[in-house]
């Protein structure tokens, strides 16, 4: 029980890190929700902010695989975006070495065809996007170029409590090694 707690706490920091940005354009951790004035005015902040973010995400430098090794130059704000194909899907990710775990949202662990019954969101975690609630997973395989991981743990966000999906390190703990050398990330299995 305390080994989940600590890692929803971890999630819960990780989501609220970047979660915090797209609505307040802040990085600080642990701000409560805003009021409805303050939310109305940070959602159409945020639709007017969408196609820009898009464009933003498609002009992330691709990613180069060769064997099971996986490299992936860094984007804009110091993020490292993953193209990774869970249970057969494709999903983009980004890297998150504070995360404890893979978390999915809502929308793309139904995309996935993972549905955790009702009685499995258990745990609390407070996001920018206000307090939601996770439940813990396992996905079948996890694979970004040639490194495949099977039965991986996550966490899948109710609600629009997360809005991007994290690789976190219940896979990169996983690999044989990962390390970052200037503005690129590289993954070995």
């Amino acid at each position: 029980m305390v080994r989940y707690l600590l890692f929803v706490c971890a999630v819960c920091l990780t989501a609220v890190w970047y979660g915090s940005d797209s609505l307040s354009g802040s990085h600080m951790p642990g701000a409560g929700a805003p009021d409805a004035s303050k939310r109305a005015s940070a959602e159409r902040a945020r639709k007017a902010e969408k196609p820009r973010r898009l464009a933003a995400r498609s002009e992330q430098p691709k990613q180069t695989s060769r064997g099971r090794k996986v490299r992936l130059k860094q984007g804009r704000g110091g993020h490292y975006f993953a193209d990774v194909r869970v249970n057969g899907r494709k999903l983009e990710m980004v890297v998150d070495t504070g995360a404890t775990s893979i978390a999915l949202t809502s929308k793309s662990a139904k995309r996935l065809g993972v549905y955790p019954r009702a009685d499995k969101f258990i745990y609390k975690t407070r996001t920018a996007n206000g307090i939601t609630k996770v439940a813990v997973v396992t996905l079948k395989e996890v694979k970004i170029g040639g490194i495949r991981v099977k039965n991986v743990e996550a966490t899948v966000h109710k609600g629009k409590g997360l809005s991007i999906n994290l690789l976190g390190m219940s896979f990169l703990n996983r690999l044989r090694k990962f390390y970052f050398e200037g503005d690129t990330m590289t993954m070995v299995n």
